[in-house]
């Protein structure tokens, strides 16, 4: 019967840390980006 919550919990906590991990990549790839752009425009400039 408690194997029910036992298997909900992992999964919400899989799923949670999954959800984590792929924002903070996403976000890590947009800054690189962002800071791609910033070194084209730097060195354009000069």
């Amino acid at each position: 019967m408690y194997d029910i919550y036992i298997y909900s919990s992992y999964a919400f906590t899989f799923l949670a840390l999954g959800s984590l991990i792929a924002v903070s990549l996403i976000g890590c790839a947009r800054a690189r980006q962002r800071l791609a752009a910033l070194q084209d425009a730097h060195i354009s400039d000069a």
